[in-house]
């Protein structure tokens, strides 16, 4: 029963939050005489969000982006005074770029940004003789309703129904760190040889979701509170560090493979001891999590060998030893940084070092990131400028347009909101829009004449904005809900001097629908609607980057390459990485890991496949990313040529195979065990050939730096080959002629 009532509460606080704020910014406009006041309803639409400090967040970053896109649409009238068709093919420029910032990240300050610059484009075609001082104005009132009606919503969000995300972000963060713990049990039960694939697997899978998650809700939770703020530089470590941990664990994982059957105890004489050290570690960690002091502080265990018992075992096995050795080491030298982290977040232990509250708090970007343009937002950007372009024309040649140039701004402004809420469908975005469309029209003809002062057309507001909340919560994509109450308080356009003409409301409908049309035919025409579309979309993409990134390097060693091929290989390397994040936004679009209504969603049932199966494709592209970006890193390490020369035949083979797969995977995914098919047999052949090299070489020829590089080239090798096997093995489930098929 608390439960019901809790959500019966929350649906009518955020059903009236925003109605109530509609009211305030009303009663303001029309004291100050401020006309379309539905600009600052629309901030405070935009900023309303469940959380306190991110209400409070997203009204700044609003403000910011409205002065970022007003202040540039201002300097380009200035560059451009009197020359009309120079300035409107100037502005592609900076409005490609909002453009494209809208759909990565700070993605919502380049998309008001870009709304902002819209508005001033079709205010500037609208004044006489392009007069600066009347944008100017026009500028600052939109400035100023932004500011205003992003203010009231923080007002009403902070003071009188405030809620925080602390925690939801402490409930993640323990969910993230029992998983861990239950990670390092499974590899601690691999070093005694139990096959634990299968649950590593899982576990790693739910600790991408949930990484993917938390930053997220740690981002809000800052903005909630000033004491999540001071330790946000600490939770921030303890993030990219238990993500750091988890990639230990499964290399580690890994690397046992190659000493399966031998007792690690021989060569780590204390092994238990570091083990049980570290599950200590993990426990005390947890304890800290949930608010409890430590009972055992931390013990540095310095990892031994046996050095008479390693020199035993064959040279390719001395090497995966060693790199068992060294993950150990890291594992300890990282779960003792993370015990601290915690120690100083809670509070159980004096902090060592002052941190600045916003340092560090994005990981390291990749060498040539910056290079990684990604073509996915340059063709959402192209859609947004083709669908301002067909709004001008529009605007240009159809006689007496209702709304004049503001028309053609409307098609720009949707264009980006469509843009920004890449993940509705077309359908929620059309039934939103003409729910509040529909209600407004009711209003303005049949009910605004009747009423007699603000009183009553404050009620009548509050009621309809209230009614439209609470009903599609949260039953509709917020997205949704917000356009239905967004569209009511445009096509209502109550101000001081009401009209109410059945004429002139059926023309402004018409044409405020044809706006929404506009940015839909703009996107359609270089992105696809359809899901599955996009999807394979990207899809076939990630295997012709992977194909190339694979091909750089012959069995010889890196293969000649001029600047173009050079760039590629940069842009690629980055790019790859985040392809299968992509793909699983376009196979279904998740809020705290439950689906959210009205999103874009796979037609599994006509498609013929499952969503477990699709999570599986999905989770076996994540690991070819993982497998190609290794390979990558393995192979810009010291060569050891001397024993790779040896095994020149055996690359050579590999190569071939690879590449064939990579290369028919993107074409043809029907077939994609054929090349692939003896690679099992190849990684069995293997071990023994690379026995024979090393024995053929005299050991003083290598340090065992080299040794241990050459360990992970192979181990890299042979973690794609399976890798790829098992993604060949999941797609042997799908249809693929009837997902490539066009359906009507």
């Amino acid at each position: 029963m608390s439960a019901r009532h809790d959500y019966l509460f929350e649906r009518i606080v955020e059903a009236a939050k925003p109605a109530l704020a509609v009211v305030i910014i009303y009663a303001i406009a029309f004291y100050m005489g401020w006309e379309k006041p539905y600009w600052a309803t629309v901030s405070a639409f935009s900023v309303n969000l469940l959380s306190r400090g991110m209400t409070l967040y997203r009204g700044f970053i609003r403000v910011m982006g409205t002065i970022l896109g007003g202040t540039s649409g201002l300097v380009l009238i200035a560059l451009f005074p009197q020359e009309r068709w120079a300035y409107q093919i100037a502005a592609m420029i900076p409005l490609f770029l909002f453009a494209y910032g809208c759909t990565g990240k700070n993605e919502y300050l380049y998309c008001v940004a870009g709304i902002t610059f819209c508005v001033v484009m079709g205010v500037t075609w609208q004044i006489p003789n392009w007069e600066s001082g009347e944008s100017h104005q026009i500028v600052m009132l939109r400035i100023t309703q932004t500011w205003m009606g992003s203010l009231i919503m923080v007002l009403i969000t902070v003071f009188i129904w405030p809620k925080t995300s602390i925690r939801e972000f402490e409930d993640l963060a323990r969910q993230i760190w029992t998983n861990h713990h239950g990670l390092f049990g499974a590899v601690r039960r691999g070093m005694s040889g139990e096959d634990v694939t299968e649950e590593a697997k899982r576990m790693r899978l739910k600790d991408v979701d949930l990484q993917e998650h938390i930053h997220f809700i740690l981002h809000i939770a800052e903005n909630d509170s000033f004491e999540m703020l001071e330790t946000g530089h600490d939770w921030h470590e303890f993030l990219h560090g238990s993500a750091a941990q988890v990639e230990g664990l499964e290399s580690l994982r890994e690397n046992l493979s190659d000493l399966r059957g031998l007792d690690l105890s021989r060569f780590l004489p204390n092994l238990d001891a570091l083990c049980s050290e570290l599950d200590q570690r993990y426990e005390q960690t947890g304890r800290m999590l949930v608010g409890k002091p430590p009972t055992v502080m931390p013990q540095h265990v310095d990892l031994q060998v046996d050095e008479a018992e390693v020199n035993e075992l064959p040279a390719f096995q001395q090497a995966a030893l060693s790199s068992i050795k060294r993950r150990l080491e890291e594992l300890e030298a990282g779960s003792r940084a993370l015990f601290d982290c915690v120690a100083r977040i809670r509070m159980f232990e004096e902090s060592h070092a002052e941190h600045d509250a916003h340092a560090g708090h994005e990981a390291h970007a990749a060498p040539g990131a910056w290079l990684a343009i990604d073509i996915e937002r340059v063709w959402f950007a192209l859609g947004i400028l083709a669908s301002v372009w067909i709004g001008f024309l529009c605007w240009l040649f159809v006689y007496d347009v209702p709304i004049g140039s503001i028309f053609w701004a409307m098609c720009g402004v949707l264009a980006f909101v469509i843009t920004y809420r890449g993940e509705m469908r077309a359908t929620t975005l059309l039934w939103s829009w003409g729910i509040g469309t529909t209600a407004a029209f009711i209003c303005n003809v049949f009910v605004f004449q009747h009423l007699d002062g603000y009183r009553e057309f404050a009620i009548l507001i509050f009621t309809v904005c209230f009614l439209l909340g609470y009903i599609f919560y949260p039953l509709a994509h917020p997205g949704a809900r917000m356009f239905t109450v967004i569209s009511f308080t445009i096509i209502v356009q109550a101000d001081q001097h009401q009209h109410y003409s059945l004429k002139i409301e059926l023309t402004y409908v018409l044409w405020i629908w044809l706006t929404l049309s506009i940015p839909m035919i703009g996107k359609a025409i270089f992105t696809h609607w359809r899901p599955e579309k996009m999807f394979l979309r990207l899809f076939d993409r990630f295997f012709r980057q992977a194909h190339l990134l694979i091909s750089a390097h012959g069995p010889e060693g890196p293969r000649k390459q001029g600047n173009l091929a050079r760039w590629k290989m940069a842009f690629y390397q980055n790019d790859l990485a985040d392809l299968p994040r992509k793909c699983a936004l376009y196979a279904s679009a998740y809020d705290s890991f439950k689906l959210i209504p009205g999103s874009k969603t796979i037609d599994y049932k006509t498609l013929g496949t499952t969503p477990e199966q699709v999570q599986e494709l999905l989770t076996s592209l994540f690991m070819l990313a993982y497998r190609v970006k290794d390979l990558v890193a393995a192979r810009a390490l010291l060569r050891m040529d001397v024993v790779e020369d040896q095994l020149m035949e055996e690359k050579q083979e590999w190569l071939q195979h690879i590449e064939e797969w990579f290369r028919r995977r993107a074409t043809d995914p029907a077939k994609a065990m054929e090349p692939v098919a003896d690679l099992p047999a190849w990684l069995n052949r293997l071990e023994p050939r690379i026995e024979e090299a090393f024995a053929r070489v005299d050991k003083r020829a290598f340090s065992a730096q080299d040794s241990e590089n050459f360990y992970r080239l192979l181990n890299s090798y042979r973690g794609l080959s399976e890798a790829v096997v098992n993604h060949a093995r999941v797609a042997e489930g799908f249809d693929w002629p009837r997902w490539r098929e066009m359906r009507f």
